[in-house]
């Protein structure tokens, strides 16, 4: 089993990747995005603010942003040496998506800073943060479950069900962030360049991948009902439909008040929890058996069980060997005097 230190490591870097999604989104909703007008400078020939630029606040939360960047690149090479110490191969291999998506997405922060903003690198920016965050959390959830070679635990059509789900949970994403570049919140605050769309089509399209997202959770949940599951299957399977529920509860919210920041940031926000859930269940479905317990942890031994102590110190098993002894010496006296009776009776 892995040690609690290093699931905790994992689990702080889950939440971190889940907290850059939120910054980012910040960043993005006040129009900040420029605030630092070059990258991976701040401004050209200071990698920090300078005190005469005129951005204001939108230099303090961009740059806060590219701060909180480098903590989670920190945290993502924290969590691959924690996953070398666990000793386990397999823990090892998937700490070393996340260090890697985290330098792409650095690399792809800049790009987008030097176009401008442009809709199509910010959504990409987005997607690669849903990626990561699905890369940490199965991180996470496979350093609770035992290291070994992992099997269906449902059936094989359930187990289907569950990848139409996570490639309808991609297109949701993905049809968010083209409704977000084409809506108002698409970039800098000034002069936000968009995609050329119809704002209300493509709010359609994303609400109808979403209704049928939700269709497929709720066959999910039933499947996992029908089926034998375990339990935590099953309860993941609530939390997912519920997560879906507070998603669409606040798509709608916003829409229909006019896309307010702190909707919109929320929204942000119970995507990333929609996708761990998700990743969550997935590892779930296909996982590691538990291991049966040890002997120590049934409350048998292997030892033979050990014979009873008298007072005097001897055991039982003592007692029954001087007693056969005895027995057996009554026997050959009795015969002994048997054959001295019938040896004088002979006389």
């Amino acid at each position: 089993m892995v040690k609690p230190w290093i699931r905790r490591v994992f689990l702080i870097h889950l939440c971190m990747q889940v907290l850059i999604v939120l910054s980012g989104g910040i960043v993005r909703l006040t129009g900040s995005g420029l605030g630092c007008t070059t990258a991976p400078q701040c401004v050209p020939g200071s990698i920090i603010p300078v005190a005469d630029q005129h951005q204001g606040l939108a230099t303090v939360i961009e740059f806060s942003n590219r701060i909180l960047s480098v903590l989670v690149g920190f945290v993502a090479l924290l969590a691959v040496i924690a996953a070398w110490k666990s000793g386990s191969r397999r823990l090892l291999q998937l700490s070393g998506i996340p260090i890697i998506f985290t330098l792409v997405q650095g690399i792809l922060g800049g790009i987008t800073v030097n176009t401008g903003l442009h809709p199509g690198t910010v959504m990409a920016h987005f997607l690669f943060s849903a990626i990561l965050v699905a890369a940490a959390s199965v991180l996470y959830i496979r350093s609770i479950q035992p290291d070994q070679p992992r099997q269906l635990t449902v059936r094989k059509e359930v187990w289907w069900l569950g990848i139409g789900m996570s490639v309808a949970l991609a297109a949701v994403l993905i049809a968010g962030t083209v409704t977000t570049g084409t809506g108002p919140h698409a970039g800098d605050a000034e002069n936000p360049p968009r995609f050329n769309l119809d704002l209300q089509f493509v709010t359609h399209i994303h609400a109808e991948i979403g209704i049928a997202f939700a269709m497929l959770v709720v066959a999910m949940l039933i499947a996992l009902r029908l089926s034998k599951a375990s339990q935590l299957a099953r309860e993941l399977s609530w939390w997912l439909l519920a997560a879906v529920a507070l998603q669409a509860t606040i798509g709608y919210l916003q829409v229909f008040s006019g896309l307010p920041i702190l909707l919109v940031a929320m929204h942000m926000l119970a995507a990333s929890l929609l996708v761990v859930v998700m990743a969550f269940l997935m590892c779930e479905l296909r996982r590691a058996p538990d291991t049966a317990l040890a002997p120590a942890e049934t409350g048998e031994s292997d030892q033979a069980p050990v014979a009873a102590q008298a007072p005097d110190g001897t055991t039982s098993a003592d007692n029954e060997n001087d007693g056969a002894a005895l027995t057996a010496g009554n026997k050959t006296d009795g015969a002994a005097h048997t054959t001295c009776g019938k040896r004088r009776r002979g006389d």
